[in-house]
């Protein structure tokens, strides 16, 4: 919780001081202390209690299913953008890749016999030793052969993302939670929580100000008196509920 401060104005009167009983008795004049009154600029600052909030959070969740291998951390501490937090089991999701990259090899060389097909139709045509329709027929095939290629290389492709995926990384900075899912469960596309991620620096710090203060605030932003903090950020003190300075700075 972060209070707001209120700075009040100090100011000095004349204080007296009675000199002792016989003086006055004797008639002469009364000693005082004089002080001049202090006279300043101040800022008037409203105090309300607030609650933090991430700037940023995020849910991690698996991109592929599959049975949790290792995790990477240790709950509560600070994690870097890039940092491998789980690791999925990758052996079903690399058998895939093999698979994938073994079609593909396979698709280019069907391509390579379509495309030496029709150049020999090719040059065959010119000579007039075979007829236009089985030049069509090479000119097809090697299109197919191409597109055959196409598809190979987008499984190949995908087959590498979701190997890519096994390892589950942190998106950003900040601090990771206790972590949702123990090493040989199974976890699930899109659905299984496995922790969470805040940002810390900066954070928000959220309060909650009347109604009279917000048309108080709205009113001196409309005479000029203070900018608007939708146009220029205010200046805004804190400090933690176990501290006696407003140390920390912000802006609202």
């Amino acid at each position: 919780m972060w209070p707001f401060r209120i700075f009040g104005v100090l100011t000095s009167g004349l204080i007296a001081a009675l000199v002792a009983s016989g003086a006055l008795a004797q008639g002469g004049p009364m000693p005082v202390d004089v002080a001049p009154p202090l006279v300043e600029t101040i800022v008037d600052w409203d105090e309300y209690t607030g609650r933090f909030e991430a700037v940023e959070r995020v849910d991690l969740r698996a991109r592929v299913s599959g049975y949790l291998q290792q995790k990477l951390f240790r709950d509560g501490q600070r994690v870097a953008r890039g940092d491998v937090l789980y690791v999925i089991d990758p052996r079903p999701f690399e058998a895939e890749y093999a698979s994938a990259a073994a079609e593909l090899e396979a698709a280019k060389a069907e391509q390579t016999r379509a495309r030496t097909e029709l150049e020999r139709n090719e040059q065959l045509v010119r000579n007039r030793t075979i007829s236009e329709s089985a030049l069509d027929d090479s000119t097809a095939a090697k299109l197919s052969a191409d597109a055959q290629v196409a598809v190979a290389e987008a499984a190949l492709r995908s087959a590498g993302l979701n190997l890519e995926f096994t390892e589950v990384k942190a998106p950003f900075d900040g601090r990771i939670s206790d972590s949702r899912v123990d090493i040989g469960n199974l976890v699930t596309t899109g659905e299984t929580v496995l922790a969470t991620i805040v940002t810390t620096d900066p954070i928000h710090l959220v309060f909650t100000a009347s109604e009279a203060d917000f048309l108080k605030y709205a009113r001196l932003s409309i005479e000029g008196v203070r900018p608007s903090s939708r146009n220029e950020p205010n200046e805004v003190q804190a400090k933690l509920i176990d501290e006696d300075t407003w140390s920390h700075k912000g802006k609202m």
